[in-house]
């Protein structure tokens, strides 16, 4: 069982407490047949009343992050769905290979090899996708910020009408055209070299983690977190030395900014599967991250596609799962019941 939340110094939690979340260990999975490769890990949540004919939800972090880090916005999910149009089988929260339980687990594999790539992620959700745990289970898949665009990307190791996804949800999604890039790739850059040097300047390593803590309740980005996902992320994200040392690593989120092909090749992808797998977006309402015309350019309408839905949470900028995770569950079961009708109850797993 993963620990408690951290309690020293931490201020009052959010005044509503929903239900606790009901969760399995973690499970260790190898994506691929070669035994030394990456491993993927993985946590799965039930409601309090699973259904057994519910979606199932797979969940992908962003740059950063970690698959915890989805906790407090499941819990308000868990304790609101059920009264919409939508019920919930489970949920699955998956670390990138070099994020958080994952990272430590391949830690000394990752101390001889470059950095994990948003296309080696993509190819890790897919097996994932394929896997016993997710077999005849009615998926929807909700990335957040990279992890979109992994999530994306793992669809084209399937064919389009055997997508194993019956309905995709966007989280902050950073992808953008190729020809929004040739026109606007000073703007991206400037963005992503800010990011980079925020990034760059973060302190590190603490005594423990209530220092940890308390050091990020006062600096950016933590901030302007919600105080139940900061404390998650020093329970999960921060790792420990033995010497009993807390710190972080920043290179796996560095190099993540300075790959920005799959993103394009993400547009691409999504302009394929969308007449197959309803896609809906979800952004914050206050973002500069990414300009309205980046977003815009995944929705080109010289395409004729369309999203499924869109929707901006209110009071988030772009990390909206760290900033609103109220605002993001509210968003979230919309998206879902949107899907319910989409798709219907009578849609099997295609896998």
């Amino acid at each position: 069982m993963p620990p408690p939340l951290y309690q020293g110094s931490m201020p009052p939690l959010h005044q509503r407490s929903p239900p606790p979340l009901h969760q399995s260990s973690s499970v260790i999975f190898n994506p691929g047949p070669d035994k030394n490769a990456l491993k993927v890990a993985a946590r799965r949540y039930l409601p309090q009343i699973s259904d057994p004919d519910g979606f199932t939800l797979l969940c992908v972090h962003g740059s950063g992050g970690h698959k915890e880090q989805w906790e407090p916005t499941l819990q308000q999910m868990f304790a609101k769905y059920n009264l919409g149009q939508f019920s919930i089988r489970e949920v699955w929260a998956v670390d990138w290979q070099s994020h958080g339980e994952a990272g430590r687990i391949n830690a000394s594999k990752l101390a001889n090899r470059g950095p994990v790539s948003t296309v080696e992620w993509a190819y890790a959700i897919a097996a994932f996708l394929r896997s016993e745990q997710l077999r005849g289970h009615r998926i929807v898949g909700i990335g957040q910020c990279l992890g979109s665009s992994a999530l994306i990307l793992a669809t084209r190791h399937f064919l389009p009408h055997n997508i194993p996804l019956i309905g995709i949800i966007m989280v902050e999604a950073i992808m953008l055209s190729r020809d929004y890039y040739r026109h606007g790739w000073q703007e991206r850059h400037k963005a992503l070299d800010a990011a980079i040097t925020l990034v760059q300047g973060l302190e590190t390593s603490w005594p423990t983690r209530g220092a940890a803590f308390n050091y990020m309740l006062h600096n950016v980005p933590w901030k302007g977190w919600d105080r139940r996902v900061l404390s998650v992320y020093v329970n999960h994200g921060l790792h420990e030395s033995s010497t009993g040392e807390i710190y972080s690593l920043n290179e796996p989120e560095i190099s993540s900014y300075k790959d920005i092909p799959p993103h394009m090749d993400a547009v691409d992808q999504y302009r394929r599967i969308a007449a197959y797998v309803p896609v809906h977006f979800i952004f914050g309402g206050r973002n500069r991250f990414a300009s309205p015309e980046a977003q815009q350019s995944i929705f080109d309408p010289k395409y004729n596609i369309q999203a499924s839905s869109i929707q901006r949470v209110r009071h988030a900028r772009h990390l909206v799962l760290q900033e609103n995770p109220d605002g993001l569950a509210e968003a979230i079961c919309i998206a879902l019941e949107r899907i319910n009708q989409e798709v219907g109850a009578s849609r099997r797993p295609r896998l």
